[in-house]
């Protein structure tokens, strides 16, 4: 509801993701299961081996296997919005910088992987961060 009451304010979404996904990373630091950091490194490899730069489905899944790792019944009914922001802010990337993502994404891993909640918020924080800076970077003030 929130979501669609701010759909033309970009800094809100992008924020919004923000606090739903530093929350999440840091549970599912606690959680996850071998089997999903399987699936988030083969994510991890299928962004570094994409020779055309569209990745942004494959970008989307590792953010919900993360998401659906946290194993919270009363979070699951937000990951939907979460995905919903991924897309408005997918769509407002012009360009993608492959290496970067990936150096992103596999801090994030290893710090999942270390079941660190510490270092999962700060290393999500660091993509995040970066990401709202390009995605905010085209935008009206």
């Amino acid at each position: 509801m929130m979501l669609a009451l701010s759909a033309d304010n970009l800094p809100a979404i992008v924020e919004g993701r923000m606090a739903l996904e530093l929350g999440l990373v840091t549970m599912a630091a606690e959680k996850i299961t071998d089997e999903q950091l399987e699936q988030l490194k083969e994510t991890i490899d299928l962004i570094a081996n994409s020779k055309d730069n569209d990745y942004g489905e494959i970008d989307k899944e590792f953010h919900r296997i993360i998401a659906v790792s946290a194993n919270n019944p009363v979070v699951e009914g937000m990951i939907n919005s979460l995905l919903i922001t991924h897309d408005k802010t997918d769509r407002e990337i012009r360009y993608r910088e492959r290496d970067l993502t990936v150096e992103h994404h596999t801090a994030i891993y290893n710090a999942l992987a270390k079941r660190n909640p510490h270092e999962a918020f700060s290393q999500m924080y660091r993509h995040l961060s970066y990401v709202r800076q390009k995605v905010l970077q085209q935008y009206p003030h």
